[in-house]
This record gives structure tokens, sequence and C-alpha cells, in this order.
């Protein structure tokens, strides 16, 4: 019985893990890039479609009623405004609807543009609602409406959730973040 050497032995570990690593290094990467809309296959459908997209959800603290989406899309050169809603507005088992319009270059060339100049990507969810005032607990309310801004840009998505961003900016205005996510919902706003 003839034994392996133990530097082949090592050599042949070594070259194992470092195989192991980059296959799985890749396939954790496409996982990571479509994991957000992965568990709806309409919404993975857009983004796959999609070099950039934007997308604006608003939901209800308690989840009563659906959470519809607005959704702007880059595909092929081409700009989009997509409507993503249940017709009920309910949790029925009534499918969403898929509404799809082009629109112009030059409006969503802008809003894209108020996501870039904002730095999206670098604001801090944290500070959202921080409050720094002297009534701290009068800038806060229960049941309110949570507002998630998402931006996907050639296949990296940024998610930014902020919960009654509106009434905690009036009662307690200054935070720079809240200022740019405000103006990035504001922007988005105007496909509708």
């Amino acid at each position: 019985m003839q034994l392996i050497p133990k530097n082949t032995c090592i050599l042949f570990l070594a070259f194992s893990f470092f195989l192991e690593s980059c296959l799985f290094s890749k396939t954790s990467i496409k996982h990571e890039t479509n994991s957000y809309f992965a568990n709806d296959n309409k919404l993975d459908s857009i983004a796959k479609k999609s070099k950039h997209l934007i997308c604006l959800s608003i939901t209800n603290s308690r989840k009563y009623g659906a959470s519809n989406l607005f959704i702007l899309s880059l595909q092929k050169k081409q700009w989009y405004k997509i409507a993503y809603f249940n017709p009920d507005n309910i949790f029925n088992g009534i499918p969403y609807k898929v509404e799809t319009k082009k629109i112009k270059k030059s409006l969503s060339d802008s809003i894209f543009l108020i996501f870039k100049s904002s730095k999206f990507n670098e604001i801090n969810t944290d500070s959202l609602n921080s409050c720094s005032s002297k009534n701290t607990f009068q800038c806060y309310r229960s049941d309110v409406n949570t507002y998630e801004l998402v931006i996907m840009r050639n296949g990296k998505i940024f998610s930014k959730k902020g919960y009654d961003i509106f009434f905690v900016n009036e009662c307690c205005p200054g935070v720079l973040d809240r200022q740019r996510f405000i103006a990035c919902h504001e922007a988005l706003k105007k496909i509708n």
C-alpha cells in the first residue's frame, strides 16, 4: 500500500478549499443581487429586466391593506413607470396587477439624478426617526406608515426605510439623512 505524501495532501486540500470558495462566492453574489425581489415572481422579473430600478413602498404599521409599489425602471435604454398594486387593497388572495407605461427620459433622468446627488445609498436609516429636540416623545406616534425606498443600480440593491418620516420631520426638522430621504421620495412622486 502506497501512502500519499503529506505535501500532496495539503496541496490538494488547499486547492479544494480555493475552488469551493470561488464557486461559493459566485453563487452568493448572484443570490445577493436578486434576493430582495426573489419572493415575488413578477417583481423578480421586473428587476431582472432592469438596468436601474427605483421603488417606493408605503405600508401601514398594522399591515392593513396591501402594500402597493411605485416603480421607475430603465429597461433597454427606455424608462418605464410601473404600478404594482392589489386592486382591492386588501389581502384577499387576489393577485397583484402590473401596469407599465413609458415615460420621458428627461423626467426619469432627473429623478435618478436626485437619488445620485442625494447619495441615497449612504443614508443612515437610524437617523431618519431620530430627534434631538427637547420634546422628543412628542415626535413619535404609533400606527404609522412605513416608507421604503429601494434603488437598484447595475444589480446592487440599496433599501432605506423610515417610519412616519413626514410627521417626525415637521415635529423635529433638520436631520440631513431624513431631508435626503424626503427629497428622493418627492422626486419619485413626480412619475404619478
